[in-house]
């Protein structure tokens, strides 16, 4: 309950192992490996729901991003399913890069953005990033 209402972006989750020599090795009470697989599990479900609940915040705003590479499959023909309208001649790119709050956003972009800074109208959440309309190209 705590970690669900402190509104964190992701949780980073491991379970401890312990390490010979050490105090916490000592210890006894030691908690049951199947208990720690639990929590665990618990706690990555959490994560994504949390990183999912802030994502979807920015939803309809616009975000500056650090364009810093091209996605793989957005190669070539980036328009095809993506409902975007294809301008003849153009050559788009999807292309993706990080807010100054470290969001994943993708957008399309018209050619190489490698390295270019730009604003983009936030349009849809994914898991792991944002996917909006470059709007100053």
């Amino acid at each position: 309950s705590y970690i669900k209402e402190s509104g964190f972006s992701r949780l980073h989750v491991f379970k401890f192992s312990p390490r010979r020599g050490t105090r916490a090795a000592e210890m006894g009470a030691q908690v049951l490996p199947e208990v720690k697989e639990e929590r665990s599990r618990k706690l990555l479900a959490l994560g994504e729901e949390l990183s999912r609940t802030f994502q979807e915040r920015f939803l309809g705003r616009k975000l500056t991003v650090l364009f810093e590479k091209e996605v793989e499959e957005g190669t070539g023909n980036a328009c095809y399913g993506l409902g975007v309208p294809v301008v003849p001649g153009r050559d788009y790119r999807l292309s993706e890069g990080l807010t100054s709050n470290y969001l994943r956003v993708r957008a399309l972009t018209p050619g190489n953005w490698r390295g270019k800074i730009g604003e983009v109208l936030i349009e849809k959440s994914f898991r792991g990033y944002l996917q909006g309309t470059l709007v100053n190209s």
